[in-house]
């Protein structure tokens, strides 16, 4: 399985703390911010309306959507057992896969 859609530039959105524990915060970072004032980004740059949780096997383990306007989501993986995940971010124009580490 691949991960498609690495955001153009670099990173548009972060997550915190990673490793994490029970919750990880996922926001903009400010190149995001940034395109998204001069209008430089895609629609909605700063927004997030889906997150995906993967194995790192490629098995989708939860798909959460939020509405267009949501700008920071906080995200409960103290379900998930301690190893390397994948947290796919859209905002409906990009994708943006990172790696998160859940420990205990």
């Amino acid at each position: 399985m691949s991960f498609i859609g690495t955001a153009p530039c670099g990173s548009f959105y972060s997550i915190v703390p990673n490793p994490a524990q029970n919750i990880v915060t996922i926001a903009p970072d400010e190149r995001s911010v940034m395109a998204a004032k001069t209008g430089a980004g895609s629609l909605s740059a700063g927004s997030i309306t889906q997150i995906k949780i993967y194995r790192s096997n490629g098995q989708i383990l939860k798909t959460i959507q939020y509405p267009k306007t949501t700008k920071q989501v906080k995200v409960n993986v103290a379900d998930l057992e301690p190893g390397l995940y994948f947290i796919e971010i859209s905002n409906g124009n990009i994708k943006q896969t990172e790696k998160v580490v859940i420990t205990r």
